[in-house]
């Protein structure tokens, strides 16, 4: 692309807001370092353009200008997706300082992508550290999303821990 780069609309990541403890020490790097996010928060329209000559400092290097602000893209064409979730059971749980501790746990798989979510309900695991979660049959629901297959968030799957809709350990 000489001189300009499509504008797109690209997914951007911060902390899960759903769930307990979304204003913690995690949550407050998960919105400061998108490396280690794990939770879809929206769309950002980017748009690039390089200009060749000279810059201020007197060399030929590409550079970067503030230039007007892009009018909004369109939104983008949508169509309705199913999430599905089948998780059978999970193996070599985490272990917590005292083992007696880990039978008062209970453990959830959730998948995530867009802005939807299913959860497996909460299971106590047995004294070999797995939970048996294929109770709970396939778990669906429906989001809707771009029909462009490279704006379509990420899928993100986390573990939870703890009561009720248990807060997440793992991604």
């Amino acid at each position: 692309f000489p001189g300009k780069f499509k504008r797109t609309q690209l997914p951007f990541y911060g902390a899960q807001t759903h769930l307990h403890g979304s204003s913690s020490r995690q949550a407050k790097v998960m919105n400061t370092q998108p490396d280690v996010a794990a939770a879809y928060r929206g769309r950002l329209t980017i748009s690039l353009e390089e200009k060749s000559g000279s810059r201020s400092d007197g060399t030929s290097r590409p550079q970067a200008n503030v230039v007007k602000p892009l009018k909004p893209l369109p939104p983008p064409h949508m169509s309705s997706y199913t999430l599905k979730l089948l998780a059978l059971s999970g193996a070599n749980l985490p272990r917590t300082k005292a083992s007696a501790l880990i039978r008062g746990s209970s453990y959830a798989v959730q998948v995530s992508v867009a802005n939807a979510f299913v959860s497996t309900p909460m299971a106590k695991p047995s004294k070999d550290r797995s939970c048996d979660f294929g109770g709970a049959g396939v778990l669906t629901t429906t989001f809707e999303a771009s029909t462009d297959m490279y704006q379509i968030p990420d899928v993100v799957v986390t573990l939870l821990k703890g009561q009720g809709g248990g807060t997440p350990i793992a991604y």
